[in-house]
């Protein structure tokens, strides 16, 4: 079953902004619905499951916040323990959070309807008839374009298990490279999935493409590049979402916005970088929130784009850029919260989960590292080889 690419847009776009506004009710019908599109379009039950799971977490979180520290219209409460020992829950703040629960679920089944009734690609290029600037809407393609052509795919299940990478090598012997390589200032190691990512971007655009501008190309092929490093650091996937260690990518994917920016010819490069990120994300069900994975790529890009020019003009070091990256972090980490947000969480909740900010902005922090070992390299990158196709990983 596939539909009109416009009218998925609709759907999606309906639902994300109808669900917040109508009884909770409509919610709880239209999640069979969206399921049931989805099924019917060939997406595996297994994605659906792992997705209800994924969310699970945040609904646990929803459901403490809400029952046990509830508004003041909360009404009676009840104990809940043994003797002395116990807490008090409000079954009413409970109820509001599954009703915002289901309303979560609902939007993050329709995006897996909307990817799943149709190819992505044709999403994009809707994208691109509805305003969508040329060089996003080119980079959107051209990123499904190396997703779809890398060894394995973009998709789900393409990994060799837990802590393994497809090739069967531990998870931890890529990563003690990729620190090693920054211990070490070794530019070469961390541009090279970069160089190539581009340079296969570039070439497939000139192809398809022939009458846009060269200038165009180019932007379009850094965007998809930054991009297509960004959805493929699934090796670095290495520990759950909540409560673990969240946001430890920030140290390897902030980087990549800086370096977006300052190799991209249009303004707001790193905001057409982090567009991108966030709209493929969507697409290829790399995020836990559906729709909402886009705010929490574009606002980083955003606050590059506003900032940096100002951070470059001081003397590069490590301490300047940790100092940025953790700017960088708060905000990624407060569009991550416009989940929250978006279905009224009570103030407390945010003191709850204010803990697991630690992480984040200490990821933030060592960002910092990457940063300045990437912009050392940026006159290299500017200058790519045609032919860099190998895959860098396997070099090192």
């Amino acid at each position: 079953m596939t539909f009109h690419p416009y009218l998925r847009l609709a759907w999606l776009l309906g639902i994300a902004v109808g669900v917040f506004v109508t009884p909770w009710p409509v919610a709880a019908v239209l999640i069979p619905v969206n399921v049931g599109l989805a099924l019917s379009a060939g997406a595996p039950t297994s994605a659906l499951l792992r997705t209800l799971r994924k969310l699970s977490v945040f609904g646990f979180f929803l459901l403490l916040t809400f029952a046990l520290l509830p508004d003041k219209d909360a009404g009676d409460g009840v104990w809940i323990g043994l003797g002395a020992w116990g807490v008090t829950a409000y079954p009413s703040g409970a109820a509001i959070a599954g009703q915002m629960f289901l309303r979560l679920l609902c939007v993050v089944y329709a995006s897996t309807a909307a990817r799943a009734t149709g190819d992505p690609a044709d999403v994009t290029r809707a994208l691109r008839g509805l305003g969508v600037p040329s060089r996003v809407a080119l980079a959107m393609d051209a990123t499904l374009g190396l997703l779809e052509s890398a060894p394995g795919g973009g998709r789900r299940g393409g990994g060799g298990g837990r802590g393994r990478n497809r090739d069967g090598k531990p998870l931890r012997e890529k990563v003690q490279r990729y620190w090693r390589a920054v211990r070490e200032a070794d530019s070469e190691m961390l541009v090279s999935p970069l160089r190539a990512s581009i340079a296969r971007a570039e070439a497939r655009l000139q192809e398809e493409h022939p009458d846009v501008e060269p200038d165009v190309v180019r932007d379009a092929a850094v965007i998809a590049g930054v991009a297509g490093v960004m959805l493929g650091l699934k090796w670095l996937k290495t520990l759950p979402g909540l409560p673990v260690a969240p946001g430890h990518k920030n140290a390897v994917m902030l980087p990549l916005y800086i370096l977006g920016g300052e190799l991209t010819a249009t303004p707001f490069g790193a905001t057409a970088c982090g567009l991108t990120m966030g709209v493929l994300a969507f697409l290829t069900g790399d995020g836990r929130y559906g729709v909402f994975e886009i705010p929490k790529h574009v606002v980083p890009g955003l606050i590059v784009d506003l900032l940096h020019p100002i951070v470059r003009r001081l003397p590069r070091s490590v301490p300047l850029y940790a100092a940025f990256g953790t700017v960088l972090a708060v905000g990624r980490l407060a569009a991550d919260l416009s989940v929250a947000f978006a279905l009224g969480v009570p103030k407390s909740f945010y003191a709850w989960i204010g803990g697991i900010s630690v992480t984040h902005l200490a990821a933030g922090g060592l960002s910092g590292f990457v940063s300045v070992v990437l912009l050392g390299a940026v006159d290299t990158l500017r200058e790519i080889p045609a032919d860099d196709e190998a895959d860098p990983w396997e070099r090192a």
